[in-house]
């Protein structure tokens, strides 16, 4: 069971990644990781998508005052933050259903 999570955790990383980060595409990256992931080309796509670009908001000159807001403003994100815990219930079924 915790090969699998393991194997869950770095298959959703550029979603992760995006939304972590703030990133304008951050809905896209997740889609294309969700059903193109599994090509690992896709999975390199989404990757490279995610740590590219900027974020929504440009970074603040205070670095404390920067990490303490963003990383509150985007734990908070509750659309992705419900698009995620979906995906993984999705892919949770689906691993049940091949086990057998």
């Amino acid at each position: 069971m915790e090969i699998a999570f393991a194997v869950m955790i770095a298959y959703f990383l550029p979603g992760f990644i995006a939304a972590f980060r703030g990133h304008r595409n951050a809905l896209p990256i997740i889609v294309v990781n969700a059903f193109l992931g599994w090509t690992f080309i896709g999975w390199v796509v989404a990757l490279a998508w995610s740590v590219s670009g900027q974020s929504k908001e440009p970074p603040e000159k205070d670095a404390e005052k920067n990490l303490s807001t963003n990383i509150i403003a985007d734990l908070t994100d509750i659309p992705l933050a419900v698009w995620l815990a979906g995906a993984f219930l999705v892919w949770l079924l689906v691993m049940l259903v091949l086990r057998g």
